[in-house]
């Protein structure tokens, strides 16, 4: 940073910058050095909230999906681009709804109904009642919530564990968990996100895990597998699918870590890997099909994970190699749960504040322009309607 009588020695002459990177932990053959603009500046620049594009002002044919926490409760809201007229339109099973999708004709709304397993009847074994998660799939009024793929956890060891002759080592359960959803073009199956990992009686967690992409097709409550070492599926128009792959350092994974695109209209299906770092995260493809962006977390400004800014990158399909910095996020912690406007014309992200809140913020693809849809710090994730439709009428009854 340069202050006072040394931004004046250089002031109107040329710098030159150099980077040097040490040896040490976290820097391998494989580290890659990202440079997408340099900036010199007379002050301490900050992102600063922009006022809301006449493009924005709520009118109810664009309605924005969000989950907000409303204390110990996560329900799903439906409300303008604006943050007006707000209406809750699920709460649940168990008060614990996440990961809003819309389907490409902008009817229905998928989501994530975490919850215990087996559901609805608990087992009269308290230790048989696992975590688990259902795919939930709703109107977009709220109405007709139906339950369409249940994940099956695995109970281990009976707890209080007490080695035995025959039972010597503790057997973790198995938690299966959905962590994202996102329709596929027909507007009929579901690709998911299915998560494992191993936890024992007090609570640890056992070595090794796994993130694996599956197909959902409602109404049968079987999921096929769509792409292993995999998470946050994001499908465009014509059924091609990006992710993030996943080095989970697993004899049987042939995934390296990076940016993915599943082509299910080659034959046989074909996978590439776009994106050769795990810096670039979360993909979502633009409605033109082409573009899509992406969140990265940045080593600015220090190497200390708490400390890192995030971004937010755009890239070409068809020109890789000049991805475009839509947004530096130094206002806030982290962004994730980016989703596109109909048009392609603005993302909303959510934006963690620095006291660990979270609200929905709006970002200009053009000029980069940003600024909050919400300011309570209750708002988890949203997802943009697909599509312009006609406004639907909100039943009085909260479902």
């Amino acid at each position: 940073m340069l202050q006072g009588e040394r931004l004046e020695r250089v002031r109107g002459q040329t710098l030159r910058f150099a980077i040097v990177i040490q040896g040490g932990t976290g820097v391998g053959p494989n580290t890659v050095l990202l440079i997408d603009d340099v900036q010199v500046i007379a002050a301490d620049g900050r992102t600063a909230a922009s006022p809301l594009p006449p493009a924005l002002r709520g009118d109810g044919s664009r309605p924005l999906a969000v989950i907000r926490a409303e204390g110990q409760n996560r329900w799903l809201y439906r409300m303008d681009t604006d943050g007006a007229n707000t209406q809750l339109i699920y709460r649940g099973l168990l008060d614990n709804v996440r990961y809003p999708a819309w389907s490409p004709n902008g009817q229905r709304i998928a989501v994530v109904d975490n919850n215990t397993w087996p559901w609805p009847t608990p087992d009269p074994d308290p230790q048989n009642n696992l975590s688990a998660s259902a795919i939930t799939v709703i109107n977009a009024d709220g109405s007709s919530a139906r339950q369409v793929y249940q994940t099956q956890s695995r109970k281990g060891s009976r707890c209080p564990f007490l080695p035995g002759p025959g039972d010597p080592t503790e057997t973790p359960s198995l938690i299966l968990r959905i962590s994202s959803v996102q329709w596929l073009p027909d507007n009929n199956r579901i690709a998911a996100t299915q998560t494992g990992f191993g936890v024992f009686c007090n609570g640890s967690f056992a070595q090794g895990g796994t993130s694996d992409i599956l197909s959902v097709t409602p109404p049968s409550p079987v999921a096929s597998p769509l792409a292993q070492y995999a998470a946050r599926p994001s499908v465009n128009r014509n059924g091609q699918v990006l992710f993030d792959g996943f080095d989970l350092s697993s004899p049987r994974s042939n995934r390296a870590d990076g940016v993915w695109e599943r082509d299910p209209g080659a034959q046989p299906p074909s996978e590439t890997r776009l994106i050769a770092h795990s810096a670039d995260r979360s993909p979502a493809w633009a409605p033109d099909g082409r573009r899509f962006a992406v969140v990265r977390q940045t080593t600015s400004p220090s190497a200390d994970v708490s400390e890192r800014t995030f971004a937010i990158m755009l890239y070409d399909r068809q020109i890789l190699n000049n991805p475009r910095m839509l947004l530096f996020a130094d206002h806030g912690r982290s962004v994730s749960s980016l989703s596109w406007s109909p048009d392609g014309a603005y993302l909303v992200y959510t934006l963690e504040r620095f006291d660990g809140r979270s609200d929905i913020w709006w970002l200009d693809v053009s000029s980069g322009a940003t600024g909050p849809v919400t300011t309570d710090g209750q708002a988890l994730e949203a997802a943009w309607r697909p599509v312009s439709q006609s406004r639907v009428h909100l039943p009085l009854v909260i479902r």
